[in-house]
């Protein structure tokens, strides 16, 4: 038993360590980045992406575009702070958000009723 734990609980240090290497922070970025895409039919793409857990998440080359294919958001960086996280409710409350070099068309076409972000929200 006390080798079981042991093992579960080297396992848990691995992989907490690994999540605070930027490269494997970057890689679950692409990743989620991936899925949103597919989840929300457009283009969204990360550079990189570094987590200081519990106090701030920074996305290098941010790019989302809307439904029409046009830009909706580019950012050289965008930096969200974190004022508190609750697990427990999934509740992220987010203190402030910074964009850096950026680049955003809020658009309500002209055969479309709502904005161009909508789909988003």
């Amino acid at each position: 038993m006390f080798r079981i734990l042991s093992t579960i609980l080297f396992l848990l240090v691995v992989l907490f360590v690994l999540i605070q290497i930027k490269a494997v922070q970057t890689y679950a970025g692409h990743q989620a980045a991936r899925y949103l895409s597919s989840k929300l039919n457009t283009k969204i793409e990360i550079g990189s992406l570094e987590i200081q857990f519990f106090k701030k998440i920074v996305l290098d080359d941010v790019y989302i575009q809307d439904l029409h294919n046009d830009t909706l958001l580019y950012a050289k960086k965008l930096r969200i702070g974190i004022d508190d996280l609750d697990f427990n409710k999934h509740i992220l409350h987010v203190g402030d958000v910074m964009l850096v070099n950026s680049n955003s068309k809020i658009i309500k076409y002209k055969a479309v009723e709502d904005f161009n972000f909508q789909f988003i929200i």
